[in-house]
Order: C-alpha cells, then structure tokens, then sequence
C-alpha cells in the first residue's frame, strides 16, 4: 500500500536573514485565492426528477 499520492503539486518554502528579519518566501503552483473561492461557491443547478421523465415518456 503506497502512502504518498504523487502529483505535480509543488510548494517551495524558503527562508533569508534581510536587514536583521527573517524573510519567509512561499511558491507554489496552486490554482490561487481567486479561483478557489470562485470553485467554493455553491452550484446552484435545477434538478430535473429522472423519474418524472420517464414516466411522463410511457404516456
């Protein structure tokens, strides 16, 4: 059983000393802030009853 999943994700952490602070830089090649929000937005689609249909095709 494998328990790594591999992807093409990538993230890359890195960490500098500028002007006496730490400088912590992250990359990665996600879809971004804007995309995600729009994907966690709800699907609003009508549903149209399979069953209804097919019963209304007999008649």
């Amino acid at each position: 059983m494998d328990l790594i999943e591999w992807t093409n994700d990538m993230i890359n952490i890195d960490y500098s000393i500028h002007n006496n602070k730490m400088i912590c830089t992250i990359d990665d090649n996600g879809i971004g802030r804007k995309k995600s929000a729009e994907q966690k937005q709800p699907q609003h689609h009508q549903k149209t009853s399979l069953g209804i249909k097919v019963t209304q095709e007999k008649n």
